[in-house]
């Protein structure tokens, strides 16, 4: 079917249309009275024809619009499906490999040596006893590493004493007395290698913060005091 709105009118005072005139004529009507009857005829018909023609062209275009609606919406849901599964499929490989998808966190590279005191130092640091400083060394903790202890550090032993009488002690406190080095011989360097450490483990043994800043204080006198810098080696 032609469009209507491109229908061209037509020209009813035409002779090609005195034949169509004649039923107007035949009626009392002059020719020219029979051609405007004639072409205001044509012209509702005509409007009726684009009123039919707009209305057929409204569906078909909404048709068309659902139809594609309807397309998008099979295509996204089959987006989402295969989606879907690509993440469960994801996750299964994650479940069945996880040492492959386990982030590595990005941590600096440690430069210092972790320093862990032996047991029977740990011991002795929990009661609040004395604990030589070689122990806390760098040579003191090779020592400490290479002899590994053989009886619990609560265990007792039987020592002389001084005096010649046998007495119990505990494994630990024989074993600190094992010293290789005591403080008065450490070296300047051995002291500051020690000392710092072992704050750091009366810290973790939970001593009180009164006692771990005098101790502290006291060390940084020695450290900061001039004839530890002196140049001549009688002064230090």
């Amino acid at each position: 079917m032609e469009n209507p709105h491109n229908v061209v009118p037509l020209n009813f005072a035409e002779n090609e249309h005195a034949e169509a005139r004649l039923v107007f004529t035949n009626l009392g009507k002059i020719d020219a009275e029979a051609a405007q009857s004639l072409a205001a005829l044509w012209t509702i018909k005509n409007n009726q024809e684009k009123a039919a023609w707009d209305l057929r062209v409204e569906a078909e275009a909404l048709i068309a619009q659902e139809a594609r609606q309807l397309v998008a919406e099979e295509a996204e849901q089959r987006r989402r499906t295969v989606a879907d599964e690509q993440e469960l499929a994801k996750q299964e490989e994650q479940k069945k490999y996880k040492n492959k998808f386990t982030p590595i966190p990005d941590v600096a590279i440690p430069t210092e040596t972790i320093f862990i005191s032996p047991a029977h130092v740990s011991a002795k640091l929990r009661k609040s006893e004395f604990v030589a400083l070689y122990y806390f060394t760098n040579h003191g903790f090779v020592d400490a590493k290479d002899s590994t202890p053989s009886v619990d550090d609560d265990t007792l032993a039987i020592i002389q004493t001084e005096g010649g009488i046998p007495t119990f002690q505990t494994a630990a406190s024989v074993k600190a007395k094992g010293c290789h080095v005591p403080d008065g011989s450490l070296s300047w360097e051995e002291f500051s290698e020690a000392n710092h450490r072992m704050l750091a483990a009366m810290q973790d043994h939970d001593w009180v913060e009164d006692c771990i800043a005098s101790f502290t204080t006291f060390w940084l006198a020695l450290e900061a005091h001039h004839w530890r810098h002196d140049p001549c080696e009688f002064g230090k």
